[in-house]
């Protein structure tokens, strides 16, 4: 699939859940109700975000932000019209991202529905996922990108037909 249909499918997508949430029926109290000793003051009526068509569409949309993300960064990629050697590691990286994402998202639901509330590493499970997990993705990506820019970004001869050309003018 060519990057930018790949961007315009998510777009597309993103619009039809905020649809699908305008036109489901909102939630009995979710705005909550009056507080007995306070005027003026509401009580929530619980954990509403632990429903089950919020916390989908919650999770649907972040996993659309993730593939608009992915593909700006493939349109991003491409070089004399094409994906570069780089598209590869994107797409790995676009699969183990939503795969760890996912993970911590199902983590954070089987969190806040159980009683078992072990840490990992001083952590909350999920926070765990997140701060030992999900923030080294960037940074492999990062490195990755480093390594291989000559190859992959601005070869030294294009570099140097760049400064040929700027010196002819």
């Amino acid at each position: 699939m060519k990057p930018f249909y790949a961007l315009l499918f998510s777009l597309i997508f993103l619009l039809l859940l905020i649809f699908l949430a305008l036109i489901i029926s909102p939630l009995d109290g979710v705005t909550g109700s009056p507080h007995p000793d306070f005027k003026g003051m509401m009580i929530s009526a619980g954990n509403t975000d632990q429903q089950v068509h919020t916390k989908w569409l919650g999770y649907l949309f972040a996993l659309g932000v993730l593939a608009v993300f992915m593909s700006v960064l493939f349109i991003a990629n491409r070089k004399y019209g094409k994906v570069t050697g780089m598209g590869k590691w994107l797409g790995i990286f676009a699969i183990l991202y939503t795969f760890v994402f996912s993970l911590m998202i199902f983590s954070n639901w089987d969190y806040v529905n159980s009683s078992d509330n072990r840490f990992i590493g001083q952590m909350p499970k999920p926070t765990a996922w997140m701060i030992y997990v999900i923030w080294l993705f960037p940074f492999f990506i990062t490195i990755v990108y480093v390594l291989k820019f000559n190859d992959w970004v601005i070869s030294p001869e294009e570099e140097k037909e760049l400064s040929d050309f700027l010196e002819g003018k």
